[in-house]
């Protein structure tokens, strides 16, 4: 469903411009699948394993915004702060599992020596 949601709304997304350095490109829109898929894709585009950070609309799950975040907490990309997501679009598809199928508040457990260190 998420793939035939995005399909339908893809071509909405390319119609678009956005501007940068006082330039107008192409919007950027891009759709979170799993490693197996995106491995399998031979690099179709529009495709990420995870929340991409540069994309202008990532359209995804909450298991990808999930994947996204802990990966920044075990520091396996750069943080981010606020600013960085001004004029991006997340379009979280099925939140209805998000809200009522999950925990909302879900925690993210990583380690993080300066504070092992603090609580010992």
């Amino acid at each position: 469903l998420l793939d035939r949601d995005f399909a339908a709304f893809r071509e909405l997304f390319e119609t678009f411009s956005v501007e940068q350095n006082g330039q107008r490109r192409p919007l950027k829109a891009m759709l979170c699948v799993s490693e197996e898929r995106l491995g399998a894709s031979k690099g179709a585009s529009g495709l990420a394993a995870r929340v991409d950070g540069s994309a202008d609309i990532c359209y995804c799950e909450a298991k990808h915004v999930q994947s996204f975040y802990a990966s920044i907490a075990r520091s396996e990309q750069d943080s981010r702060d606020f600013d960085s997501y001004s004029g991006r679009v997340l379009i979280l598809d099925e939140v209805d599992a998000l809200v009522i199928d999950e925990e909302p508040n879900e925690p993210f457990v990583y380690p993080n020596k300066q504070l092992s260190q603090l609580a010992t």
